[in-house]
């Protein structure tokens, strides 16, 4: 660092190389931290921030070659440096070989934690490149990435090594014969690896307006009033905006009982109180700090116990209009805090109990969950000149956000053009509309654009977890091993809001009996209204919890029987023709038992020879099932639209949200094959309502399932309007042509390539489009006797459309000294159906597999009396590379005839069985049994 003689003054110069260009860093930009410098003043987005704390690993860039968060280093200390980003890793358009690796390799989901990864691997291997697995898990010690990505980023780091060394290296040769069941890379593959794809955060739109959130520091309170003086008198803010400015404006994905602004009744500390909008997001971050707030303190209930004792306070009240529901969608008081309670049974549990062998009777938990997406939240909503606006964010439901918008906008939805921006991990966490709803309010009140973008601590403090539940299970088995009945009694914790509560409870009860023939079962589900942070939909959306404690009570009674459990699992396992647990039939297309022969062949091959070689390991089998599609009801229905252009492509426009699940990409493949044409001859269309047919929200692993019977209608209809076209302008019959391989024929004898058809298309002025609407089977709410006496047609009572399966075992060992539990191997088997692009589903898979094993291991986001005490990423313990075992994915061969070419849901499967198949393992090694999710946290 310098000093530099000015006319002002004495000031220090600092220049620093980026990307092998040298930049002297202006007096303004000295107390930036180098990630914003890059990103605000650069230009440079790759580098992402996560958390702004050094504890997520998505900035990384590498300073005199040592890998570094950049933002933890202001600029002033920079002076000399040598940085490099992602976006200078590349020569020109030639991929570096780490960058190359990743796209081989498959590592990308969600891709925003990847430029922060090569970044890792780029600093590694300028230390080596014969890097062993103990270097790779320090160098990506702290670089997160949700989607669970690290077996494939271990394959890249060992690919681009070799190449880097100069070794000769073979990629495994994919064939692509059909489109179905060939693994087509992302199409935005090299845009993740360059840093060139934009997240929302990315985008700057000149004049906008940055926006703080003022949270409640009570988790239970009359808002009193707001004096928001002493903010406003801050240079560069603009307005402070309050209940006052959105007085009947209330969110929520299933009952708007959630205010967007509260104005009232403070249920917890993730109620927003007012937006500070200002010219940059320092000064509305300062200002926010300068809001006072007055309060009533109110009695807080912080358990669902607490919620539903005799004389408990209201949660949902608002005391200043005693007796009435906030804006009337709320339980009122009268109800006792009950989110929901339902109950589904048939035959006689009490006769089973008495008639069994085995009883297992125990009591089973689960945590809280947070869903660790490394992007946080952000909208931008920008007016536009003709009365119009545009609102970008990322969401799961493109029409939904689009529709909430304009209730904030107060205008009519098709003014409105919601545009879909990429999403860096969701997991069922940002179907949440408060965000862009608040982007909105400050748009229409200031007539500027708005970016609302949330710090990790809010994040984390603000966004609805996974429900933690309290489970009762009561199996009776008889002495051959059959299970004679099964009663539960689930209790979750909905938090402030209902949120998705009043779903995710009937899916864990109908899925608490887990895949099995159950003939007297009893259920019962409750969730209560709290004041803690509210709980809603995350991957697996009540299934994880449920499954936990049958598939553990299962192994419990296996182990009195000294029964094997793949056998017992046959024996009572789900197979077509047999009746579910909550009454509606397994049809074509289940293929559970399948999955268990597949796990059991690789026990026997490879788990139980490491047994042998080390009798310390403990072995544990668990199954899993889930719905494909929400069920339970509502219809599901969806559209689409295929058009020819003039290039000879078709655009595939499809409401289908890309997190990282590659959905769109299965449904290019699904329209080629419809019109057997070449993949690469579909083009994806933008995400923007503007440009799309209604479609609601992806979710339920449903993406493939629903909107994959458009992507084929569509195809198949533009094969018949190719066809009436030609007809039409040979005047001949429709029967002459043929549509093969992407080639028009005419009585067998070629005619016309696509782009020579498009060309004749041009000439006459004709404009090939077809739209394609499908809904689902009509399913239905669960009979409160499982439909056991035949009111409904067996046939015809359909709670859910179908169910994915699966199978999983696991080979853990346990240091006693340091009380951890090491997985060692995980080996699982999925029924999902006709697999459409296997590498995509996989991928899938494992990532379900990472996630969940910190949702069983060390995974929990604590709140105390409402206060959330995990308010930064590096208290809550995520599992990272280090944690990553050996995983093998076992596709089984299976049709579901309810499925586009029989196809299932898979986004969320591969979690299901992991916390239960980890305890019974555990269990196995030690002969003692945990009962309570996480497991380190409850270890002897």
């Amino acid at each position: 660092m310098r000093n530099k003689q000015t006319k002002r003054g004495i000031f220090m110069s600092v220049t620093v190389t980026i990307n092998a260009k040298p930049y002297e860093v202006a007096d303004e930009h000295l107390e930036m931290s180098l990630l914003r410098y890059l990103r605000e003043v650069l230009g440079l987005t790759g580098a992402k921030c996560g958390c702004d704390r050094g504890q997520c690993g998505s900035c990384n860039v590498l300073i005199d070659g040592e890998c570094r968060r950049s933002c933890l280093f202001k600029m002033k200390k920079l002076d000399g440096k040598d940085i490099l980003t992602v976006e200078g890793l590349a020569d020109g358009d030639k991929l570096h070989p780490i960058q190359e690796s990743f796209i081989v390799e498959g590592v990308m989901q969600c891709g925003f934690c990847t430029p922060g990864q090569i970044m890792a691997v780029a600093g590694l291997l300028r230390k080596t490149l014969t890097p062993t697995r103990e270097e790779i898990d320090k160098a990506f010690k702290g670089v997160l990435c949700r989607c669970g990505s690290y077996p494939r980023v271990i394959k890249a780091i060992h690919r681009a090594a070799a190449i880097m060394r100069g070794d000769e290296w073979t990629d495994e040769k994919r064939v692509f014969d059909d489109v179905i069941g060939s693994s087509y890379p992302m199409v935005d593959a090299v845009g993740k690896v360059t840093g060139s794809l934009k997240y929302v955060d990315d985008y700057y739109v000149p004049g906008m307006l940055c926006g703080k959130v003022v949270w409640s520091e009570e988790p239970s309170a009359q808002l009193l009033g707001i004096d928001a003086s002493e903010a406003l008198a801050v240079p560069g803010v603009v307005r402070v905006i309050t209940h006052a400015d959105c007085p009947d404006l209330y969110y929520g994905p299933l009952t708007m009982d959630a205010p967007v602004l509260c104005g009232g009744r403070i249920r917890s500390r993730a109620e927003p109180l007012a937006l500070v909008l200002a010219e940059t997001q320092e000064i509305a971050n300062a200002a926010a700090k300068l809001v006072k707030i007055d309060y009533e303190i109110l009695p807080a209930v912080f358990s669902p116990h607490e919620a539903l004792a005799p004389g408990a306070p209201s949660v949902t009240t608002d005391y200043a209009k005693p007796g009435i529901p906030i804006a009337g969608h709320s339980a009122p008081e009268s109800d006792g805090n009950v989110t929901l309670k339902l109950h589904i049974g048939k035959g006689n549990v009490e006769k089973a109990f008495a008639e069994a062998a085995v009883i297992i009777d125990e009591k089973y938990s689960s945590q809280r969950i947070e869903h660790g997406y490394i992007e946080p939240e952000c909208s931008i909503t920008v007016p536009l000149e003709n009365g119009r606006y545009v609102n970008y964010s990322n969401s799961q439901a493109a029409f939904g956000a689009r529709d909430n918008c304009a209730r904030a906008l107060e205008c009519d939805p098709e003014k409105v053009n919601f545009c879909q921006i990429q999403v860096g991990g969701s997991f069922g966490g940002k179907g949440d509309h408060l965000l862009r709803m608040l982007s909105c309010v400050g748009t229409r009140v200031t007539g500027r654009a708005v970016r609302v973008t949330l710090s990790r601590e809010d994040s984390l403090r603000y966004h609805n977890k996974r429900h933690p539940f309290e489970m009762h299970e009561k199996l009776a088995v008889a002495a051959d091993g059959r299970i004679l009945g099964l009663q539960n009694y689930l209790l979750g914790d909905g938090g402030a809001y209902t949120y998705f509560s009043t779903r995710i409870m009937p899916q864990a009860v109908c899925y608490s009996s887990g895949p099995y023939v159950i003939p007297n079962f009893d259920s019962t589900g409750v969730v209560a209204f709290t004041n803690n942070v509210s709980s809603g939909a995350m991957r697996g959306y009540g299934s994880p919890q449920c499954l936990f404690a049958v598939e553990s009570a299962i192994d419990e009674a296996c182990r009195k029987l000294n029964m094997d459990p793949f056998a017992f699992r046959r024996l009572n396992g789900l197979y077509p023709g047999a009746e579910c647990g909550d009454g509606q039939l397994a049809v074509d297309g289940h293929a559970y038992i399948a999955t268990l022969d597949a796990v059991e062949k690789r026990v026997k091959e490879v788990l139980l020879p490491m047994k042998e070689a080390d009798p310390t390991i403990g072995i544990g089998v668990a199954s899993a099932w889930r719905h494909t599609s929400g069920g339970l009801g509502p219809d599901e229905d969806s559209n689409a639209d295929l058009d020819f252009q003039d290039d000879g492509t078709f655009l595939l426009r499809i409401c289908v949200a890309e997190m990282g699940n590659e959905t769109q990409i299965s449904m290019a493949q699904l329209t080629a094959k419809a019109m057997d044409v070449p993949y690469e001859t579909i083009r994806l269309g933008a995400m923007e309502t503007d440009k799309l047919s209604w479609g609601g929200a992806v979710m339920s692993s449903r993406g493939t399932f629903l909107w994959g019977h458009n992507a084929i209608g569509v195809g198949e209809k533009m094969v018949r309007a190719i066809k009436d076209f030609l007809a039409r302008y040979f005047s001949c019959g429709e029967e002459e042509f043929d549509f093969r391989g992407g080639i028009v024929y005419r009585n067998g004898e070629q005619l016309y390539t696509l782009p020579e058809l498009a060309k004749l298309c041009k000439a006459k002025g004709v404009k090939l489009t077809v739209h394609d609407y499908h809904r689902l089977p009509k399913t239905m709410w669960p009979r409160e006797d499982c439909n056991e006496n035949h009111v409904i047609p067996p046939k015809d009572y359909r709670i859910h459309d179908t169910n994915s399966y699966l199978t999983l075992a696991v080979a853990i060992k346990v240091d006693p000294v340091m009380k951890r539990i090491k997985v060692l191997k995980m080996i699982e088997a999925a029924d999902i159906g006709t697999v459409i692009n296997p590498e995509a589903a996989r991928r899938q898979l494992e990532g379900g597999m990472i996630m969940t094993l910190g949702m069983a291991l060390d995974e929990d986001f604590v709140v105390e009396n409402g206060v959330s005490k995990t308010d930064m990423l590096s208290k809550y313990k995520m599992i990272q590379m280090d944690g990553t075992p050996d995983m093998e994915v076992i596709f089984v061969n299976n049709y579901d005839p309810l499925g586009p070419k029989g196809a299932k849901g898979v986004g969320e499967m591969g979690m299901l069985p992991v916390c239960p198949a980890i305890a019974n393992a555990y269990y196995d090694a030690t002969g003692m049994r945990i009962r309570n999710l996480p497991l380190h946290k409850h270890l002897p």
